[in-house]
């Protein structure tokens, strides 16, 4: 089962933040999230509303997630002054669906626009591509980001993942403009990583 122990962090502004596995009761607030920054946004792969699944089909998805030896799906959450926790973002790793693929997962993140640009993108991404470099059978990880995306390719570049691959045009929105795509990798395990690619070393890679 891939989970982490809950843990406090600070982001540079000073707010406390809690990250923990994410949680089946989670799947309602979880799908909120996810179509409200998919609408914000403009640099998610999906558009908003596109996350409909009921509530039953949230919550297997994330149990299978869970159950999953090689996923990890990282929730971050803020208490407000009412007391009451509210999700503010993700970043998940999943494997490939067959076996010749699960030596490396793909990385997924997501923040609410309240919360960009205070830090707490790199404590979730380093935290995650720790408990990458800690698990068995995982070599490396990649993930794909719009190239108009600079802040979130440049925290890329800061960790370590290096460019892979290029598709123009990727993405093709509703008011017609189109957007390249942009593949990144960074390897988990010491001795792997092809020439010219970066390992993973905890905040740091070389």
């Amino acid at each position: 089962m891939a989970t982490i122990e809950p843990m406090q962090v600070t982001t540079r502004d000073g707010r406390s933040v809690r990250l923990r596995t994410i949680h089946p009761d989670d799947a309602l607030p979880f799908m909120a999230l996810a179509n409200a920054i998919a609408e914000d946004s403009g640099t998610l792969g999906m558009s908003g509303g596109e996350l409909n699944y009921s509530e039953q089909q949230e919550r297997d998805l994330i149990r299978g997630w869970i159950d999953d030896a090689h996923t990890l799906v990282l929730v971050a959450e803020h208490i407000g002054d009412d007391g009451v926790a509210r999700l503010l973002g993700d970043c998940s790793v999943r494997p490939g669906p067959r076996r010749k693929m699960r030596h490396h997962v793909t990385l997924g993140m997501m923040i609410d626009r309240h919360w960009r640009g205070v830090g707490l993108g790199k404590i979730m991404l380093s935290r995650v591509l720790d408990w990458c470099a800690a698990t068995p059978g995982i070599e490396h990880v990649r993930l794909q980001v719009y190239t108009s995306n600079t802040p979130a390719v440049r925290l890329y570049e800061s960790l370590g993942f290096r460019q892979i691959g290029l598709s123009p045009q990727y993405f093709l929105h509703p008011d017609g403009t189109r957007h390249d795509d942009l593949t990144m990798a960074l390897w988990v395990k010491p001795g792997l990583a092809p020439t010219g690619m970066a390992t993973w070393r905890g905040d740091r890679a070389s």
